[in-house]
């Protein structure tokens, strides 16, 4: 699996989304069957855990050339990319558990510590192998280097404040499930640290196009 995560990064990558929404599948449907539970909006789901799983695959994966060998925790590096591991977990047990619209909060302080936990757990304990992704990434023209590229710094926090606020504020209608599934998976894959070389620019970008696609199909077909 590391050979063939290495010489085809772009499969890899759509074949872990393929894995994580059949494993959200899998357990959504369990619960229904032998618990008795009624699982709400499967599809909608299941099409919004391959769309995080594809969307943030990148986010997560600059973050990791950026904490690089070092475990040093008084770098931002360190701690960002504890952030995404941790924000991506909570974000996929978040949909994977999901009751209702009604049920968020108590989702969110239910997995929101296990998702910081784990993101921090997996900081210290994932090595270092870059061999991919030097060869996808454009090292030499990281986001931070350009024009506002301090909000890279600064995005965690502000991802859970605005996460925070469309809980907290909803319009008086409310929300719509599959619009608060939308903004969470969109707001935590705006940041990715690093871009595309041009060699096989559009190829290493359909996967996140992908993504993409999956992200709108969950927003205007699941109304």
């Amino acid at each position: 699996m590391k050979r063939f995560r290495v010489s085809h990064p772009n499969e890899f990558a759509i074949l872990v989304s393929l894995f994580t929404a059949a494993f959200g599948y899998f357990i959504m449907t369990a619960g229904s069957s032998f618990l008795g539970t009624v699982s709400t909006a499967v599809w909608m789901r299941v099409v919004y855990l391959a769309a995080a799983s594809l969307l943030m695959f990148d986010v997560i994966e600059g973050a990791y050339i950026a904490r690089g060998q070092s475990r040093n925790t008084r770098s931002p590096h360190f701690w960002i990319y504890a952030f995404y591991m941790g924000y991506f977990w909570a974000l996929l047990m978040i949909l994977i558990f999901w009751e209702g619209i009604e049920n968020i909060r108590s989702l969110l302080i239910q997995w929101g510590p296990t998702g910081a936990a784990f993101g921090i757990s997996m900081a210290f304990l994932t090595s270092h192998d870059d061999s991919n992704l030097s060869n996808r990434f454009d090292l030499e023209k990281p986001a931070t280097g350009r024009a506002l590229g301090s909000i890279y710094y600064i995005w965690p926090i502000l991802l859970i404040l605005l996460i925070t606020g469309l809980i907290a504020f909803p319009p008086t209608q409310g929300w719509g499930e599959n619009y608060l599934m939308f903004q969470m998976i969109l707001f935590g894959s705006l940041m990715p640290l690093y871009g595309y070389k041009k060699d096989n620019f559009w190829r290493n970008l359909y996967p996140r196009m992908i993504g993409i696609t999956l992200l709108l199909i969950g927003l205007l077909a699941f109304r």
